[in-house]
């Protein structure tokens, strides 16, 4: 009799250890697939070329930022983002499944690396780009100028605003 009391303890404080773990375990399992899932595709806008249409531009870009409407001229303000080749989809298959079958052999322990990994060297690269039209005899805006900017990736944004200005990159931002 007594054993089988002292074995109901032993289980119930297995239970009791085990218990929030797998809760855990299931409740973060794949953050960082989704994170993958989720990165900007690579971009590069073809429509980035003096002469072309606006209707182009717009149905590259989307909806511009902002527009700033002057006699006979216009001027939009894009912002996108270029997930770069690291982003295609074999890529993002490729790291969706290593990250799964690390979750099976680690029981979610290996997200605590993936999700870091994710987050600080998979992340794409923000730009902004200014179009100045010229509105043409047909009526139609045309491009004139095209200025397109890659700013600072994500996590250099992140470490300026938490103040770690050693990390920074160059670009509109500061740093070399």
């Amino acid at each position: 009799m007594k054993t089988d009391i002292s074995l109901k303890t032993k289980s119930t404080k297995l239970i009791r250890v085990l218990l929030p773990l797998v809760l855990a375990g299931v409740l973060t399992s794949g953050c960082a697939q989704f994170m993958a899932i989720r990165q900007s595709v690579p971009c590069d806008p073809t429509c980035l070329k003096p002469g072309v249409n606006r209707v182009h531009v717009l149905a590259e870009l989307g909806p511009p930022a902002n527009t700033i409407d002057q006699t006979n001229s216009l001027v939009d303000e894009f912002k996108y983002t270029d997930g770069g080749s690291k982003n295609n989809v074999v890529w993002k298959t490729t790291r969706v499944t290593l990250y799964t079958a690390g979750d099976i052999f680690t029981f979610w322990m290996d997200q605590f690396i993936w999700m870091p990994m994710e987050l600080n060297g998979f992340s794409g690269t923000d730009h902004s780009v200014v179009v100045r039209y010229d509105k043409a005899a047909d009526g139609f805006w045309y491009a004139k100028t095209i200025d397109n900017k890659a700013l600072a990736s994500r996590v250099t944004k992140r470490d300026e605003l938490n103040g770690n200005v050693w990390l920074r990159q160059s670009g509109p931002f500061g740093g070399k």
